[in-house]
């Protein structure tokens, strides 16, 4: 049933006199009496069968709702391309509409609808008596000025980990070139290569992510890993049992923990049993080394987590805790612990908390905390975001990069406000502040941007932004961005920006950079990007900033 069907049907149910009359206007005529809604089908695309419309980081909005027998708690069997994709539990569900929760969901995904039930034989209400002319005509006018609300969606930086499927391959071959004067060019080529959820049979998938990285030329300075032009980076290498109908989770190898809030990437095995209130588990191993992901005993882990997701009246809600013995040879063996709460009220309210605590070892927090973090975001107007964050870091942890350098307590700070006047445009005020608890170093920044998502119709658009700093190291900057795709398969952005910033002399240093960028998709599997960022001081003279220039090439292929 269309929007304005559906309208109508709810204004001809209501009592005369609740909408306010108006003579109609002589060139409208008078609409036929409403007559009782045709039968609705049992699915807007075949019968029996729903789809993936969409997904976000969190959930998947489906095309099919309680209308076409969906219910709250309900385990769905997705196939895509005619094979089994994995499962998702309903979360959700309006009269057509639903969402459900589940790891690696895809727009397009498929799933099948039970039978609407028979009919209860019972006779159907007898309709009000049709509505004279001249109200069905003013109720007409009224539908046709009113508003219709906007909707906004907000996409996700990746696509989500598929769970079922024959897998996702990805290879991405690049080369990237830093150069400034007076310095040593840094050229380097790069592969990155990534599988996510080969199939292996009886539901275990294959999971790897790996880089590898050779430097032709590099500065003879260079402060991290000197000497080591090639160099190869494994993030994840594991084996996993991760469905949702399973009552337990495995994943053995090098695993990248899942729902074990702050736990780090190791090299052992997690292990979790699955209820109805939730997911219970432990999981344990060694931690590679931070600076070349090398397998080492130097660093552990170990300890038990708890995960459950659900529904708490009208808040969809998340909860997640972990509880672990650390070694590390910066800070000792030391217990941590860490607790992750969020609830969504759809989309007009969003809270997150996390916190955690460490105890024992060679370095301790003050009060034992060694991290808190709050993140709000709201809509309180249809028209009117606003979205604040704020992190305390406790615990002095090295620098890989400087490692005489060990920062310690710290708080940041951030807000803004966005406001959407007339549908067409943003205008957001934002600021924020950082504190350094032991030197007592503190910068602020304050500054407005303005954005026109669709300058170039649904092609692109420009924004445009300003910030003022205060404190340490005081400046301001500016940008200008545009981005636009000529094309569904061409992805262009450019970016202008100025920053300068005070010198410890008293003098102001400042540099102008431009930003471009561009994607391109050879073929439905294969894509190409080019990167390139060029700066240039405005002084003159020694005390002038080096002026640089960074780019990248890359090619990448998927299946």
């Amino acid at each position: 049933m269309s929007t304005s069907a559906l309208l109508l049907a709810l204004l001809a149910a209501a009592p005369p006199g609740t909408l306010p009359r108006k003579k109609a206007a002589p060139a409208v005529e008078a609409a036929p009496a409403l007559q009782p809604p045709a039968p609705r089908k049992p699915h807007r695309h075949a019968p029996g069968r729903g789809e993936v419309r969409y997904v976000t980081a969190h959930r998947a909005y489906l095309d099919a709702g309680g209308r076409d027998g969906l219910q709250p708690g309900q385990t769905l069997a997705l196939t895509r391309n005619g094979r089994p994709a994995g499962s998702c539990e309903v979360e959700a569900v309006s009269p057509d509409h639903a969402t459900c929760t589940g790891p690696g969901l895809r727009p397009g995904d498929a799933f099948a609808l039970a039978a609407p039930p028979p009919p209860s034989g019972t006779a159907p209400a007898r309709l009000p008596p049709p509505l004279a002319p001249a109200e069905t005509a003013a109720r007409q006018a009224a539908l046709a000025a009113a508003p219709f609300p906007r909707i906004e969606w907000k996409g996700t930086p990746s696509a989500p980990r598929p769970a079922g499927g024959a897998g996702v391959a990805e290879v991405t071959v690049s080369h990237a070139l830093w150069s400034s004067t007076g310095a040593t060019a840094w050229n380097r080529e790069r592969l990155d290569a990534a599988l996510r959820g080969a199939d292996l049979g009886a539901g275990y998938r294959l999971y790897a992510d790996l880089s590898a990285i050779h430097e032709t030329t590099r500065p003879d300075d260079a402060r991290f890993r000197p000497g080591d032009r090639t160099q190869l980076y494994v993030w994840e290498a594991e084996v996993a049992l991760r469905e949702p109908e399973r009552p337990w989770a495995v994943a053995v190898g090098r695993v990248l923990p899942w729902r074990i809030p702050g736990a780090t990437l190791f090299d052992g095995a997690q292990l979790g049993w699955k209820g109805a209130r939730g997911e219970i588990g432990i999981f344990g191993g060694g931690v590679p080394d931070l600076a070349t992901t090398e397998p080492t005993t130097k660093r552990s882990t170990a300890g038990v987590y708890l995960a459950q997701d659900g529904q708490l009246g009208p808040a969809w809600t998340r909860g997640q805790a972990r509880l672990a013995l650390v070694s590390s040879p910066e800070l000792g063996s030391r217990f941590e612990g860490e607790a992750l709460a969020q609830a969504v009220f759809g989309r007009d309210l969003d809270l997150a908390a996390s916190a955690r605590v460490g105890a024992g070892g060679n370095v301790t927090a003050p009060a034992l905390l060694d991290l808190v973090r709050l993140d709000l975001s709201a809509r309180p107007l249809e028209r009117l975001s606003v979205s604040a964050s704020y992190r305390y870091e406790g615990l002095a942890t090295p620098d890989l990069a400087a490692p005489a350098r060990f920062p310690g307590p710290s708080r940041h700070g951030d807000a803004s406000l966005t406001l959407d006047p007339w549908g067409w445009v943003s205008l957001t005020a934002q600021g924020g502040l950082a504190d350094d608890l032991t030197s007592g170093l503190s910068r602020q920044w304050v500054g407005p941007e303005v954005s026109v998502p669709r300058a170039f119709g649904r092609r692109g658009g420009v924004s445009a932004g300003y910030q003022e700093e205060f404190g340490w190291l005081a400046g301001r900057s500016v940008y200008l961005q545009a981005v636009t795709r000529p094309t569904d398969g061409l992805r262009l952005l450019a970016r202008t920006s100025y920053e300068s910033a005070a010198a410890p002399a008293g003098a102001t240093d400042g540099d102008v950079a431009l930003y471009l960028s561009g994607s391109a998709d050879l073929a439905s599997w294969l894509s190409i990007r080019l990167s390139a960022l060029g700066r240039v001081s405005t002084q003159g003279g020694q005390s002038a900033l080096p002026a640089g220039l960074a780019g990248t090439l890359g090619l990448s292929a998927r299946d």
